[in-house]
């Protein structure tokens, strides 16, 4: 067996009906036991039952009342048609990472991603050939090459993507146990072909 946690926080992180998803995620098991392979099936079905606290659900209002302006802001609220996992090249304890929000252990979608994914619609549409000064000045542009002083000449664009919050009462709970395998065995067997 290896404790993963210190016994004066043991008690604390086991006690706690309601904590912080993502700092149980993160450092929340309490030990590897070798012969117990359902300790972290339990671990991660307790994570999974936390609903939203009542202060991330007062920040979501806040958050949502802030971008109200119509002349300002663009809103949208879109249900996903499946699980969305983002962040899962970052580390965590329990093998794959997951966006969460820090303050809040709620997942969220980074703006970054959102911005990647509606500038590849407007590339795959046709309109970055079409106006591909119009697609810079929206999106931002990359220049490898500095100016004549040495000066970057990148562009950050006009467009700012805020993260997406997950919208309380959208479903049960914001996190379930999902399993993800990425080993295929035709994919090794074929060398990755």
């Amino acid at each position: 067996m290896t404790l993963l946690i210190r016994d004066a926080v043991r008690s604390r992180f086991s006690a706690a009906r309601d904590a912080h998803p993502g700092l149980l995620l993160d450092r929340g098991y309490a030990e590897q036991k070798d012969d117990d392979e359902t300790a972290k099936t339990g671990h991660l079905n307790r994570i999974a039952g936390i609903q939203a606290s009542e202060i991330y659900i007062r920040a979501y209002g806040r958050w949502q009342s802030a971008f109200i302006q119509d002349d300002r802001f663009a809103c949208f609220t879109m249900p996903l048609a499946s699980r969305l996992l983002i962040g899962l090249a970052g580390s965590g304890l329990l093998e794959t990472g997951c966006a969460l929000s820090r303050t809040y252990g709620i997942p969220y979608i980074p703006g970054s991603s959102i911005k990647g994914v509606v500038r590849a619609q407007a590339e795959a549409s046709g309109f970055g050939k079409q106006h591909p000064d119009v697609l810079g000045e929206l999106f931002g542009t990359a220049n490898d090459e500095p100016d004549s002083d040495g000066k970057d000449t990148s562009l950050s664009g006009l467009i700012r993507f805020h993260d997406a919050w997950w919208v309380p009462g959208s479903a049960d709970t914001p996190l379930v146990r999902e399993i993800v395998t990425n080993h295929h065995p035709d994919y090794y067997q074929s060398e990755g072909a």
